[in-house]
């Protein structure tokens, strides 16, 4: 009995097992096709990063519609019989198939796949005149849309069969466009722009940069009360920029990701490593430019949070001072209140005072901040937001002290740099800089030779004694120093004397009590690069006096209500959608719908901030009421709706002054008829 139920189980085993087995030889074709969709799939998600992937696929699209009109205006140049020759041949003297060149973007590449990317190459860069840029990204993007297609079949030489009538290589690599994409490069050079990369900012920028906004907006202005809008405008702009500054010198970040810098991002008062546990801040990066997300993962990318320590011996890059003072600013004076984990650090601000934490600053308002900055302490470089990643990169590598010089391996990973990434970058960065400062020969005439050719960066001239010519040099130096601070002390008792002449009968001699070498001085030219000291005199005494120069003339208060903000609406048709939301919905920020605001929030004090933008959202949301919230009756209304607020309230305003609902405010000269021509 014993037996037969092991032969039982046994012949159930083998049943099982074999059903099994003739399970998975069935399913193999479905598995097989369900890996080649995953590998695909994969592929599409993972070969590239996100935002390359994105723009690639606008460059192939841009090119489908211009190869697309291309064709067509021929066609119909042909049918209307202005066309001028009926054919037109191609590189190699035959006419071209215009119907077999419409579809030479699309799959599989054919004969005159090569030609149209050639063509569309040249009407960017040639007739548009676009930049290097836009012609390397566009070459980028096909050959990178031809190598994806059906695995290695269109990678490597570029080749057509005549016989076959077959694409084999990539037509990116094909001799024509190649030799379109050199002549775009040196059409760039030939222009001038062969250094298309940033301008470094340095250290010594920097400093002066830093030093100068101290001085107008010195940080006791977060202990003070501040009621005047422009003032208030004014210190946050300052408060902002030496954050924004020396963040981005810190650590290295291009302008885009540090505007995405969110509060969740930035954890203070962390506690170092055993055993000294020196304390320091975190700061988390998630948007870094070919940076790829994981899935499901806690962060973007493993090696993506710095831990940023006080820098006392350089103030003008402390990130960890700067940013803390900017944070507490923008929690105290600004939004009154902790900001949230998802608002971010560096949000818009408008002219009115309000803060948009839910919204970034625009590189605009960036760039043209650090543009004033640079012409208060007279930089004549030409700076971008992108200064500071390359500048700051260059330091670490370079021009830090000896002995706190960064190695290669860490300039790459503290930059975000791939390990698989081209050096192209690193050279540019960093080599080519250290070329041009060893070899070049401007300074010849200074006191001091640089002897930068001899050593690694002139190193040698830190590490050799001090000599008389040095020790004379620092002399003069310092003695210059004096001079200027002499100017600016000048410049300061000049202008409280003038201050106590316009309150008495008395006159006052513009030099009197003043010692005759602080006269002799101020009389003198500021040089070196450093700020006139009648411009930095002027900005510290307004700003002690609580006076800027947004704040002549009558002075606007500090809205009452930090919290009262209302968004901005989107341009274009989706612009009314999102009224009707803000009017109905409760704002993430405030907690309140704009129906629901208590009533000082847009009355009193309030009514020139927020009365206005309320109304508009009311008006539009009660018009769609009356359309009984039907989209499609809306637009056939208002067809304005598609071209934006202006022209929609516009339009909503028109109608109901013909239905009596809006009395036209009437002008004390009249209406235009009754004022005649002028």
């Amino acid at each position: 009995m014993g037996r037969k139920q092991t032969e039982k189980k046994t012949k159930d085993k083998e049943k099982k097992s074999g059903s099994r087995t003739k399970a998975r030889r069935g399913d193999s074709a479905t598995q097989i096709s369900q890996l080649q969709g995953a590998r695909d799939a994969g592929k599409k998600q993972f070969m590239l990063a996100e935002k390359t992937g994105t723009a690639y696929a606008g460059y192939i699209k841009r090119g489908k519609v211009f190869l697309a009109d291309l064709v067509s205006s021929r066609k119909a140049d042909l049918a209307a019989g202005n066309g001028g020759a009926p054919d037109v041949p191609d590189g190699n003297g035959e006419m071209i198939d215009f119907d077999e060149l419409a579809v030479a973007f699309e799959k599989p590449p054919n004969r005159y796949s090569a030609l149209a990317l050639e063509l569309f190459m040249v009407e960017k860069c040639m007739n548009q005149d676009l930049g290097i840029q836009t012609g390397q990204s566009t070459y980028s993007a096909f050959k990178k849309h031809w190598e994806m297609m059906n695995n290695d079949t269109y990678r490597g030489p570029y080749a057509y069969d005549e016989t076959q009538k077959r694409v084999s290589g990539n037509p990116a690599l094909s001799a024509q466009v190649q030799d379109i994409l050199h002549t775009i490069e040196n059409k760039s050079r030939a222009g001038g722009d062969g250094r298309n990369h940033a301008e470094a900012m340095t250290i010594g920028s920097m400093k002066k940069m830093m030093e100068w906004s101290e001085q107008t907006c010195p940080s006791d202005w977060l202990e003070k009360d501040i009621k005047d809008l422009g003032t208030l405008l004014t210190v946050s702009k300052h408060f902002l920029m030496r954050a924004f500054m020396s963040s981005g010198f810190t650590i290295w970040t291009r302008n885009s990701e540090l505007c995405g810098l969110q509060r969740r991002h930035y954890k203070q008062d962390c506690e170092g490593r055993e055993p000294y546990f020196v304390p320091h801040d975190l700061v988390r990066l998630e948007n870094r430019k070919g940076w790829t997300r994981r899935t499901g993962a806690s962060h973007a990318i493993v090696g993506n949070e710095y831990e940023i320590y006080e820098q006392k011996k350089t103030p003008e890059i402390d990130m960890h001072f700067h940013l803390r003072q900017w944070v507490l600013f923008l929690e105290k004076k600004l939004l009154v209140r902790p900001l949230k984990a998802d608002e971010y650090i560096f949000p818009a601000i408008s002219v009115n005072g309000m803060t948009h934490a839910n919204k970034t600053i625009d590189h605009d308002v960036v760039q043209k901040y650090l543009s004033e900055f640079a012409a208060s302490v007279n930089l004549t470089a030409d700076y971008s937001t992108h200064c500071f990643r390359r500048g700051g990169a260059q330091y670490r590598f370079m021009q830090c002290p000896l002995g706190e010089r960064w190695s290669l391996s860490t300039v790459r990973w503290w930059g975000g740099w791939a390990e698989g990434e081209h050096a192209d970058t690193l050279i540019r960065y960093l080599v080519d800089e250290l070329h041009a400062y060893e070899n070049t020969h401007s300074d010849a005439l200074h006191p001091l030779q640089r002897e930068a050719n001899v050593s690694f960066n002139g190193d040698h001239i830190l590490t050799s004694p001090v000599t008389a010519a040095e020790l004379r040099e620092f002399k003069t130096s310092l003695d210059r120093k004096i001079d200027g601070l002499a100017v600016e002390a000048a410049k300061l008792v000049l202008t409280g004397l003038g201050s106590i002449a316009a309150g008495t009968t008395a006159s006052v001699t513009p030099h009197s009590g003043l010692p005759n070498s602080i006269v002799a001085v101020s009389s003198q030219p500021t040089t070196y690069g450093s700020p006139g000291p009648s411009r930095q005199a002027q900005a510290i005494q307004n700003m002690r006096s609580g006076q800027t120069a947004t704040t002549q003339g009558p002075r606007r208060a500090v809205p009452a209500i930090r919290g009262a903000v209302i968004p901005n609406l989107p341009r274009g048709a989706s612009a009314w959608h999102e009224a009707v939301k803000q009017w109905e919905e409760a704002d993430i920020t405030s907690g309140y719908a704009l129906k629901d605001w208590p009533i000082e929030w847009y009355t009193g004090e309030m009514k020139n901030v927020t009365a206005t933008k309320r109304t508009q959202r009311k008006v539009i949301t009660a018009e769609y009421e009356r359309m009984n919230r039907d989209d499609e009756e809306f637009i056939r209304e208002y067809p304005e709706a598609n071209q934006g607020i202006k022209a929609l309230l516009a339009a909503i305003n028109k109608k109901r002054m013909e239905r009596n609902e809006l009395i036209q405010r009437r002008s004390k000269n009249g209406t235009p008829n009754e004022r005649g021509p002028s």
